[in-house]
Parts: C-alpha cells; structure tokens; sequence
C-alpha cells in the first residue's frame, strides 16, 4: 500500500527510525511531489522574470529543508487533501527559497564551498555514503555488488544522474549550482533533460510518485 505524504514526513521526522528508512521515505516524498511542486514554482519564477533553472534549484533547496526540518502538520491546514495540503505547504517554502535566491544569488543552505564530485558509479556512491556513517570494507563491497546488479542495464547518464543525486540527497544536502554544472557540463546535457533522466531513472528503480 502507498504510504501518504504525511506518514513519509512523519518517518523522516521519527528519531527512533534508522538513516535507511528516513533516506528511503525522503526519496518516495521528492518523487511523489517533486513534479506538482516544480509546475508551481516554474509559473511563479516566470511571473517574477526568472528562468526554470532558477526554479528547479529552489524546489531542490526546499526539498533539502523538509530533509532537515520535517515539521508539517496536516492539521494546521485547511485544505480536506493530504496531498493538496502538503503542496501547499512545499509551495511557501519553495517561494521562500526563490525570493533568498534573488536576494543572495543562491538558495538557502547551498554551500557553494564543498566540493562535491560528479558519481560515476556504486564505488563513488558508498564512497560518499560512507563519509557519514561507518560501513566495513566487506559490507561496502557487497553493497557495491547490490547496487550494481540492481543499475544493470540502466543507460550511463540516467546512472551518473541517479548516483549523483542520491548520494548528496540521502545526507539531507542539495547539490550546488558548481556540481549541476559539472553534471552538465559532463554529460553534455541541460538542466532539464537532466531532471527527466533522473525522474525516469528513479521508476526504473520503482521509486515514483
């Protein structure tokens, strides 16, 4: 059975859940409401005279924040729908992210200082993964294999675009603007096909919205 937004919010939000569960119920979320959150914020960037890139990166921004700070509260909204209730909801701070953004240059909570690489493959991945919690050599390994067998047959730049967000993702970060540069500039590829290999990517995973 699908779990609603709420619940992912409340997995996220539960200290008593291991990082795995809260990562995985982050990424369901992003997917489940990634696309109604970007129409939104595109339409209010293009009102303000703002391109889609602009847009995409506070959707990531705001994205990043609901990682770090899961406080939704369905019963503060108005709205009968779960659902049209946490878009709401995303959509005021995505809109907060877009006016910081005109004001700073970037979204709140980019550190543009790290320097964060593209990830090519499952060794990058736990490479990464293993900067924020201990994983032994021998269960780094085995992960490897897992994850490998699991993006066999998946094409290079739908794995580069994958690996890269989910690695940076699962910490609760967002990516920079110099790393979305670098991705695009390696795979030689605009921001918005990028957001499609990853879309398409994650439902080959079966992860979709």
């Amino acid at each position: 059975m699908e779990q609603t937004g709420d619940v992912l919010i409340s997995i996220m939000a539960d200290k008593s859940r291991s990082a795995t569960e809260k990562d995985a119920a982050f990424q369901t979320f992003c997917a489940k409401y990634e696309r109604r959150l970007n129409r939104l914020v595109e339409d209010q960037c293009a009102k303000l005279g703002y391109s889609a890139e602009i847009a995409f990166k506070a959707v990531e921004c705001a994205f990043a924040r609901v990682r770090r700070y899961p406080t939704f509260k369905k019963e503060k909204s108005k709205s009968r729908s779960v659902d049209n209730a946490i878009v709401i909801w995303l959509n005021k701070i995505a809109y907060t992210q877009v006016l910081k953004f005109k004001d700073r240059g970037e979204c709140a909570d980019v550190n543009e200082d790290e320097n964060l690489a593209v990830i090519n493959d499952a060794t990058g991945f736990y490479e990464v993964a293993s900067q924020s919690q201990y994983i032994s050599d021998e269960e780094k390994e085995k992960r490897i294999q897992w994850l490998n067998a699991k993006l066999a047959g998946m094409e290079e730049k739908h794995r580069i675009v994958l690996l890269t967000y989910l690695a940076y993702g699962s910490q609760g970060k967002i990516l920079p603007r110099s790393l979305t540069r670098k991705l695009r500039t390696q795979l030689n590829l605009e921001q918005s096909t990028i957001r499609v290999y990853k879309k398409e990517a994650l439902e080959a995973l079966g992860i979709n919205g």
